[in-house]
């Protein structure tokens, strides 16, 4: 039986030669997903306290300053096993999304005003995910709109812009001006 131990995380090393990168970005969503849910899935280590998988959650550790972190020993696999399933454990789990099912599920979170954020997904790629909100066709015409204004500026007429004030006229007549 596995037995889950939480391991203080100066005592684990990472694994120089690991073929996954972890750039800094990532580390800070994996991070924000570890503050917002927990530390929930244990690093992988073997007899020497040596990472096998979990190098990104460990980074992500590092970078809360957490002081011990779950671990799981793997003892049964020789050196080129857990060579191979350093590998193995990365590229298994990679797959295509089924994005109707992804945008829904987007959605719902969305809805329920939970923050997207932890998700790690850029906010173009949510932009991407989240459906679209139609234009709705109504009565307005823009062409008969243009044609007649609703306000009909004369010269001198004064406008309040913000904290601007702007005049109908030419700046260098005098008239406008008094």
């Amino acid at each position: 039986m596995m037995e889950i131990l939480n391991i203080p995380l100066n005592q684990i090393k990472e694994y120089k030669k690991n073929p996954k990168s972890h750039p800094k970005e990532q580390i800070i969503k994996i991070a924000n997903s570890i503050r917002e849910f927990g530390f929930n899935v244990p690093v992988l280590l073997d007899k020497d306290n040596i990472l096998i998988a979990g190098h990104g959650r460990y980074l992500a550790a590092k970078e809360l300053n957490l002081k011990e972190i779950p671990t799981i020993k793997i003892e049964n696999l020789n050196p080129e096993q857990i060579k191979a399933y350093r590998i193995a454990d990365n590229r298994l789990t990679e797959s295509d999304w089924e994005y109707d099912f992804l945008a829904q599920e987007i959605t719902d979170l969305k809805d329920a005003g939970f923050e997207l954020d932890y998700l790690g997904f850029s906010d173009k790629e949510l932009n991407k995910l989240m459906p679209q909100k139609e234009a709705v066709e109504d009565e307005f015409d823009v062409s008969k709109a243009l044609k007649e204004p609703k306000y009909k500026v004369k010269r001198g007429d004064l406008f309040g812009l913000g904290a601007y004030i702007t005049i109908d006229g030419k700046e260098v007549d005098v008239e406008v001006l008094e």
